[in-house]
């Protein structure tokens, strides 16, 4: 059977590198003109590997993208699954496995979250090139469809569906309707010059701008909020790792919070200030330390992420403390 698959399948360099999607020295479709219906074929050697290496290297050099990350997170979850089936049973590894993914994900967020604030010094960085690439086509298709007609800020909220409804029972194909409309017309007409000026207020001001107010606080207050309701009161339902990592990710966050203002005022300072009169060395300094500034925190993140997904907990110096004195200390 091996013997009859060999010749069916012509295993040579070209073969390997299409598939694995690299190109190689020889591009059949450029030399086509030249050979006819003749096909390039190389036997695989140390070039071959010399060329899967070169390829790989020139992908990750500058950093991993969210793609990147999301694969290599997809890997761990798969291997992590089948060592806990065959170490427990198929069931535990899948619980054991979804609580490192429940993790993962919060510091993948955390990642997403850092760079919107970091959007403009990702490209500094060489080694998160690929990142910024991979956000700002995120965010742009994100500000694509938020920028169409009829689409409402608070499409992707919580309580989205809610307001969807509500828009939808009162609208039709053709004409909306409005309930406040409807109780102002059984006013009387006495009143009428009094109470039109009152409708429109409360339309065009007061519910607009107490609706935008409200979203606002409901959206910078709702990580907190289902921290507060899933780890802290219902903590007996929520898994150890879980809690961990998400109490761990608060206090890095305030710690975060002073290097992302540094990062606004040394942007402003490079381009308003040090490039305009021509102070290259010491845009050389501040391009420096932006850069160390967006890579540790990159690779602190990346870190993070990795024993989050693998189970693991790790030392931080305060944070740990703080966490552990928060939702008490690590299981034996």
């Amino acid at each position: 059977l091996s013997s009859v698959l060999s010749l069916l399948i012509n295993i040579d360099q070209e073969t390997i590198l299409d598939f694995l999607g690299i190109n190689g020295p020889f591009n059949s479709e450029d030399y086509s003109y030249l050979f006819g219906t003749s096909q390039v074929s190389t036997p695989v050697s140390l070039e071959t590997f010399k060329l899967i290496i070169q390829s790989i290297w020139e992908h990750y050099q500058h950093g991993l993208g969210f793609v990147d990350i999301e694969n290599i997170a997809l890997f761990i979850l798969v291997i992590r699954f089948i060592f806990l089936s065959k170490k427990y049973n198929i069931k535990t590894g899948f619980f054991i496995t979804c609580i490192g993914l429940g993790a993962g994900y919060l510091w993948y967020m955390h990642l997403r979250d850092l760079a919107y604030y970091y959007m403009r010094t990702l490209w500094m960085c060489p080694l998160t090139h690929n990142l910024a690439y991979d956000f700002s086509e995120i965010f742009y298709q994100q500000r694509s469809e938020f920028s169409k007609a009829g689409t409402r800020f608070d499409s992707n909220s919580f309580y989205g569906p809610a307001v969807r409804a509500f828009t939808d029972i009162t609208s039709n194909d053709n004409y909306r309707y409005d309930p406040i409309s409807m109780l102002w017309s059984y006013l009387p007409t006495d009143i009428k010059f009094l109470s039109d000026k009152v409708y429109y207020f409360i339309t065009l001001k007061a519910i607009p701008q107490t609706y935008r107010f409200i979203d606002t606080q409901i959206t910078n207050l709702s990580g907190m909020l289902w921290y507060t309701f899933i780890v802290r009161i219902n903590k007996r339902y929520c898994p150890y790792l879980l809690r961990w990592h998400w109490t761990f990710l608060i206090g890095l966050e305030f710690l975060e919070r002073p290097f992302i203002f540094v990062q606004d005022r040394l942007i402003y300072y490079l381009n308003n200030i040090l490039i305009p009169n021509s102070y290259f060395r010491e845009a050389e300094l501040v391009t420096n330390l932006l850069i160390t500034l967006v890579a540790a925190q990159y690779i602190f993140i990346i870190l993070g992420m990795l024993h989050a997904l693998c189970g693991q907990y790790f030392y931080f110096p305060f944070l740990t403390e703080n966490t552990e004195l928060h939702i008490g200390l690590r299981p034996k």
